[in-house]
């Protein structure tokens, strides 16, 4: 009798704490939102590519730009590397990420870059998409302050994944 009682409250336990867990993600979620800090996006945004082509704007305009306070809170580090790319990285307690803004191309003025999540690990199904998300909307938002007409190319990635 009593190992029915101590599981029925284990199990009634482990309910309320997965749903005070989901009412507090989308509590975060929202608030993001209502901020403007991250867009709604379909499920698997990050194993997409993202590519800007633009006139006259550097990889350091774009790094200088980048709001430290909202990366530092949401995300993680950031650092320009050799004025080649932006790297973000994020590491969270079940998991991890590394994405890249890289100048792919430049010819006259036009410079072409590419946002995308790198390689990410996790115990769940998928990375912190929140953090990610904030990223995502944070390089969007400054390439559309330069050119609020700019194009942007969406492409899959195709990865590689193992088990651990």
């Amino acid at each position: 009798m009593f190992w029915k009682i101590f599981a029925y409250i284990f199990i009634c336990g482990f309910v309320i704490f997965m749903v005070v867990c989901l009412i507090y993600n989308r509590n975060v979620r929202n608030k993001l939102l209502d901020e403007g800090k991250i867009i709604i996006r379909k499920k698997g945004f990050w194993d997409m590519s993202e590519t800007f082509t633009i006139r006259k704007v550097t990889l350091q305009a774009i790094y200088n730009r980048i709001s430290a306070d909202d990366m530092k809170k949401y995300m993680g580090q950031y650092e320009l590397h050799d004025g080649k790319y932006i790297l973000f990285q994020h590491t969270g307690v079940n998991e991890s990420f590394k994405a890249t803004l890289r100048l792919v191309s430049s010819e006259d003025d036009l410079n072409t870059y590419r946002l995308q999540v790198d390689e990410y690990t996790t115990n769940s199904s998928y990375p912190n998409e929140q953090s990610l998300n904030v990223v995502f909307t944070a390089v969007e938002r400054i390439f559309l302050s330069y050119d609020p007409n700019i194009q942007v190319v969406t492409a899959p990635i195709a990865r590689k994944t193992t088990r651990g």
